[in-house]
């Protein structure tokens, strides 16, 4: 094993070969299970896949999250590794978030669906020494509401590593394993622990193939530099792309004939609101 490489997890491709990876599917099913109270053998069972939802409008762009995680047929969780701050980063997040909920919400469905949107930040973007943020949807009057649907959850990457009082001991090591920057620091620090020794290997897999090393920085730089262009033109252009969002899910459950408090409670909108979709 060449251990002398300098590693950056926290960007786009490695996070995701490695998280898609079958070597990283026990640590992962065990952090998230701890993050959402899911069950293990839930997660550790469930298909682990890059998302892309399909286009409702011709002129939409196409949106993809990192991971998509498809626990069963009304329950999935979205897994976004948030590198740096850029424009509308989390409306973006957010937006997707809605789009697949919409995806999952079928006629005759035994479940109601449930969208965990869990955000990875490399960076700190709330005033707050807070490790995990659990947040709430809120009405338009600025109240947090509660939701069955959708649950959006921000792992402070940064706060962990610094503090880490509140979370558990799985969850900081995996979060320490995301932050090393060598791949000696890594066998040294896991060396004795076989499930996260197949998640080194990995690592090292992507770092010496030579299809990946020295493009992901080009191409990820481009790609980001299109999609702020984008958000910046099309989410800030209009007056609010999660009020939009919220409305089609209000409406696709309107036509279900799901009760109107239950959509209320579950978008955020006002019985008035939802009575003029």
């Amino acid at each position: 094993m060449n251990n002398q490489i300098l590693i950056d997890l926290l960007r786009d491709f490695p996070f995701k070969a490695l998280i898609r990876d079958p070597s990283s599917r026990k640590v992962l099913a065990e952090v998230l299970s701890e993050i959402t109270k899911l069950d293990f053998k839930d997660i550790y069972e469930a298909s682990f896949e890059g998302g892309e939802i399909v286009k409702r409008e011709l002129h939409e762009k196409g949106m993809t999250s990192d991971i998509l995680v498809k626990v069963n047929s009304s329950v999935v969780l979205i897994l976004e590794m948030n590198y740096q701050s850029t424009v509308n980063l989390f409306s973006k997040n957010t937006t997707y978030a809605f789009g697949v909920l919409l995806e999952l919400t079928k006629p005759k469905q035994e479940r109601y669906p449930k969208v965990y949107l869990i955000n990875f930040n490399g960076f700190s973007p709330f005033h707050t020494k807070k490790e995990i943020i659990y947040f709430k949807m809120r009405n338009e009057n600025g109240e947090k509401e509660e939701t069955d649907l959708l649950e959006s959850i921000h792992i402070n990457l940064v706060n962990i590593q610094k503090k880490g009082y509140n979370v558990s001991e799985k969850i900081k090591k995996f979060v320490d394993f995301l932050l090393t920057e060598r791949l000696e620091e890594l066998v040294k620090k896991y060396g004795k622990d076989e499930k996260y020794m197949a998640m080194v290997r990995t690592v090292e897999q992507l770092y010496t193939d030579p299809k990946y090393i020295g493009y992901y920085d080009v191409a990820e730089a481009e790609r980001q530099e299109k999609e702020d262009i984008y958000l910046t033109g099309e989410l800030e252009g209009r007056a609010s792309g999660l009020q939009e969002g919220k409305q089609e899910v209000a409406r696709n459950l309107k036509t279900l004939n799901f009760p109107l408090p239950m959509i209320a409670k579950a978008t955020g909108l006002s019985i008035r609101e939802i009575n003029k979709l």
